[in-house]
């Protein structure tokens, strides 16, 4: 990064140095170049709640098990519609 500050122990540094940029002032930034994050991160939490527990992802994340059964949930039905639209018709 031009002009970043060494000192500064974060990799985004904030407007002041001991804070790092906010997630909405980096989303808003990547917004106007055309990167929308929300879609990215849904889905990398979506594979993650495939892949670990509820209570363990809940414990690291402070995400809700409620909500990791909904991203479940949502899952197994995207997967289920590719299924069913890669189906084939057979008389």
């Amino acid at each position: 990064m031009a002009g970043r500050d060494r000192s500064s122990p974060w990799l985004l540094p904030g407007r002041f140095p001991d804070q790092h940029r906010s997630p909405q002032v980096l989303r808003a930034r990547l917004k106007k170049l055309g990167i929308y994050s929300r879609p990215t991160q849904h889905s990398a939490l979506r594979d993650l709640g495939q892949d670990l527990p509820q209570s363990v992802i809940n414990r690291l994340l402070g995400i809700s098990i409620t909500s990791v059964d909904r991203w479940k949930v949502d899952s197994l039905w995207a997967t289920y519609a590719a299924a069913v639209a890669g189906r084939t018709k057979t008389m």
